[in-house]
This record gives structure tokens, C-alpha cells and sequence, in this order.
């Protein structure tokens, strides 16, 4: 398998207390090749103006963006939604300012077995619709793969991806808390074929926050990253959150990162 589509890169939603500038710095001080930019704190929907500054100065700094990450979430149709969100107009204008294709959305705030089905259909509709309008601008839409959402299990991460039928949708893959490796395992196989990006960390249960250094999951993770097939346009593994939200702790995960990519490149020549 060649895995020389697999990059590196960093969530800015790691460090949601520092400036943009300070992440860039830390990123390619690092050797990490990417950052995905989060729309919670460092780049809001809506300001283009600061999203074309925010690309400039990261490819400046020599790394791409890997995504942005806009937590768009459907609040408009959403019954437990107490807002209604960005619009999704907003969202588009942002990313391609950016300069990056890929957009990170999220399912709804429903857990797949508590989702109404008529709720669930009304979203697919929606996205089909905002797939439409991303095609135009030559954009792609990745769900978050997370607890309280549609996308909370492999199984209906599928379906909903069945249903949307659209060749610019696809999902991102994380671990989950609690989850054994056997569940991750069949959890990507299900899906690998439809994961675009990745965001890593390793979760131990018992622990809160839950981060321990990405060292101590090496025989989870490069079990996961072997499992992904080639394809012809890059796939960014993107460090998120990191023990203790320390800065010695993010270049110890990125060191990590960089040399299981690195081997992974390595065995696949």
C-alpha cells in the first residue's frame, strides 16, 4: 500500500488560547505540514477578509490548510439547537478564501438512535443542497465523525453517506472515548474507502481530560493509518487536542506523527 498521500498536521482547535500566528509557528517549528483552521475561535464564518490574511501567512510559513473546520452544524433545522448558526453561505465564502477545498461540518447535535427520522431526511436534503452549491466552487464537505451526531457509529456514518449520494461528501475519522481498538478497527475498515481526513489522538478512558501522549497509542494508531488505501489526492492526519494542552507535550505528539508517516512511507517504497 502506498501511504505517501499521508500528511501531517495540526488542529488549531488544540490551542483555541493561542493567537494564529503563535500556531503557525509552533506547527512548522515541528515539522508538521498542515494546519486544519477552526471556525469556533480562529476563524469565524464570515470574515474573508481574515481568512485570506490567515491562508496567505500559512503557506508562508510554508504548510498548507489541510481543511477548515466550521462546526457548521444544520442549527437552523435542528430541534435541539438554541441557535441557528453560520450561515452556510458564510461557510463556503470562508473556506475558499482560505484557499483550502475541504470543509469540516457536523450531522445535527442528534445522536443517530435519537435522531427523528423525518429530522434526519430533512438534513440529508440540505446537504445534497450544500454539496450543490461546494461542487460550484470546486469545495468538498467532510462530516465529523463524533458522539451526538449522525455520524456517532460506522454503521450510520455509511448510511447517511449513502443517502447524501454525493461524490464531494465524505467523512472525517477520529477514536472515541471508550471505544475498544476491535470497534476502531472495523470502524475504519467500514468506512476507509470515504474518510478524507483524519484527526489523531489518544484517548485513555479513565483519564480527564482524557489525552495521553500519542507514544503511548503507537500500537492502536499504526494499525489505523495502514488500514487507509491509496488514492491520488493527499489525506492529512491531523494532531487534535494534546496531555495537559502543553506545548511540550504537542512537539512530542508531532515528532510522533512525523515518524510514523515517515515509516509508513518508508515500507510502503
Amino acid at each position: 500500500m502506498d501511504q505517501k498521500a499521508l500528511k501531517s498536521g495540526l488542529l488549531s482547535v488544540t490551542f483555541r488560547g493561542k493567537t494564529p500566528e503563535a500556531i503557525l509557528a509552533l506547527a512548522a517549528e515541528s515539522g508538521l505540514q498542515s494546519i486544519e483552521w477552526g471556525g469556533d475561535k480562529h476563524l469565524p464564518a464570515g470574515d474573508t477578509a481574515a481568512a485570506e490574511r490567515l491562508g496567505r501567512q500559512t503557506r508562508e510559513a510554508g504548510l498548507e490548510v489541510s481543511a477548515y473546520g466550521s462546526y457548521y452544524k444544520f442549527e437552523d433545522i435542528d430541534p435541539s439547537s438554541e441557535s441557528e448558526g453560520p450561515s452556510p453561505f458564510a461557510v463556503l465564502d470562508t473556506a475558499e478564501a482560505l484557499g483550502t477545498d475541504m470543509i469540516r461540518i457536523w450531522p445535527g447535535s442528534l445522536g443517530s438512535e435519537e435522531a427523528p427520522e423525518r429530522w434526519r431526511q430533512r438534513l440529508v436534503e440540505r446537504t445534497r443542497e450544500l454539496a450543490e452549491f461546494a461542487a460550484r466552487r470546486s469545495l468538498s464537505l467532510g462530516f465529523e465523525f463524533h458522539d451526538n451526531s449522525l455520524t456517532d457509529t460506522a454503521a450510520s456514518t455509511a448510511r447517511l453517506l449513502d443517502e447524501v449520494g454525493c461524490p464531494n461528501v465524505s467523512t472525517f475519522w477520529q477514536t472515541n472515548r471508550g471505544v475498544s481498538r476491535e470497534v476502531h478497527l472495523a470502524s475504519l475498515h467500514l468506512l476507509r474507502e470515504r474518510v478524507s481526513n483524519i484527526h489523531c489522538h489518544h484517548l485513555v478512558a479513565h483519564r480527564q481530560p482524557p489525552f495521553e501522549l500519542l507514544e503511548d497509542g503507537e500500537s492502536e494508531w499504526i494499525p489505523f493509518l495502514r488500514l487507509l488505501p491509496r488514492r491520488d489526492q493527499p489525506r492529512f492526519v491531523s494532531i487534535e487536542f494534546v496531555r495537559d494542552g502543553s506545548e511540550a507535550s504537542f512537539r512530542r505528539d508531532a515528532a510522533t506523527l512525523c515518524r510514523w508517516l515517515s515509516d509508513l512511507d518508508t515500507r510502503a517504497v
